[in-house]
């Protein structure tokens, strides 16, 4: 698409985003794909849910890897006698 200033210009390319961003709109049944949502992810709360779950599954995991560690270190000392 052309403006007076000629292809390439940033009004120009602006008009095409303009155009296609309309053109998606309205083939879209959601929200506009240009509309910005400023709400936050989570709130302070669910985060610090969140945050608290992800750190006592690491912790779990670690204790885990500790035990299958020595698990595996018995049993080789087991194969190897």
């Amino acid at each position: 698409m052309e403006t007076s200033d000629g292809p390439g210009t940033p009004e120009s390319t602006q008009m095409n985003l303009n155009v296609i961003s309309s053109q998606a709109n309205k083939k879209s049944k959601t929200r506009p794909i240009n509309e910005v949502d400023n709400s936050p992810l989570f709130d302070d709360e669910s985060d610090k849910a969140l945050r608290t779950k992800v750190l006592k599954l690491e912790i779990e995991n670690e204790a885990q890897k500790s035990l299958i560690d020595k698990l595996t270190n018995k049993l080789n000392d087991l194969v190897n006698k």
